[in-house]
């Protein structure tokens, strides 16, 4: 009975862990999709978005307080890095705590 209740514990924090990172998942797709409606970048050619503290780079450009305060919603950690192109991406965050 007991490794029944350990199989249980583990199948539970795996189905737990597997639902964070797809709404995570979900958040960073739908951010990419607004950034490239709004033409800041495209994914078929490549982008670069870093969130560092409260400033916002799309591309190695530093963007305005507007752009920053519309995409804030979607980069919660003190610092983000996405890197992507047509088949590639790579997502790192990180707070500062």
């Amino acid at each position: 009975m007991r490794q029944q209740e350990r199989a249980r514990i583990t199948a539970d924090a795996s189905r737990e862990l597997t639902e964070r990172n797809r709404a995570t998942s979900n958040v960073y797709n739908n951010l990419l999709k607004a950034m490239e409606s709004d033409k800041l970048i495209d994914r078929e050619a490549g982008y670069n978005i870093e969130k560092k503290g409260d400033e916002l780079f799309i591309n190695g450009k530093k963007q305005s307080d507007d752009i920053k305060n519309k995409y804030k919603q979607y980069l919660k950690n003190d610092n983000v890095t996405i890197k992507g192109d047509k088949t590639n991406l790579q997502i790192h965050a990180q707070d500062n705590n």
